[in-house]
């Protein structure tokens, strides 16, 4: 089974940090490059910019 994507359960993940407003790599992380089957993306183990949800 995959691992969760760091993300999914960051107060900023919609817009309001450097990978979701642009999709560009951030400084600092922790992350592996992955390919979809349309795309590439990363599976982000550890981000500079994660604030924890408060319902995660």
């Amino acid at each position: 089974m995959a691992k969760e994507q760091l993300c999914w359960a960051c107060q900023k993940a919609c817009g309001a940090c450097s990978w979701s407003s642009c999709f560009q790599p951030v400084e600092g992380w922790t992350a592996e490059k992955v390919h979809r089957k349309t795309y590439d993306s990363y599976r982000i183990e550890k981000c500079p910019e994660y604030v924890p949800d408060k319902k995660a």
